[in-house]
């Protein structure tokens, strides 16, 4: 039948997290399958950018908010599980989602 990829935000004590789900339905197997994978954005301060985004493109929605001090015009949509990086010499600094 197909797959369905879903976003949401869940609370934890540390803040914020996506939770990714992927549901894959067959037709041949009568059955479907639900893969659900947590996403804390504190697991991916101070790691390299480019590993962050290769993790996180395809399982949440993100910008960067602000690259080495110099900060990009937004836009003003609210998405509450847009997650906004902080990027300071190739390295994520910070995490912000709101």
């Amino acid at each position: 039948m197909g797959t369905t990829h879903t976003i949401s935000v869940g609370k934890t004590d540390s803040g914020l997290m996506v939770v990714f789900q992927e549901k894959i339905e067959s037709s041949t197997e009568k059955e479907s399958k639900m893969k659900s994978e947590i996403l804390d954005p504190q697991e991916f301060i101070g790691k390299k950018e480019h590993e962050v985004i290769s993790t996180i493109k395809d399982r949440c929605v993100f910008r960067v908010a602000e690259r080495d001090g110099k900060g990009y015009e937004l836009t003003a949509s609210h998405l509450p599980f847009r997650w906004n990086l902080y990027i300071n010499g190739g390295i994520v600094s910070n995490i912000r989602m709101f």
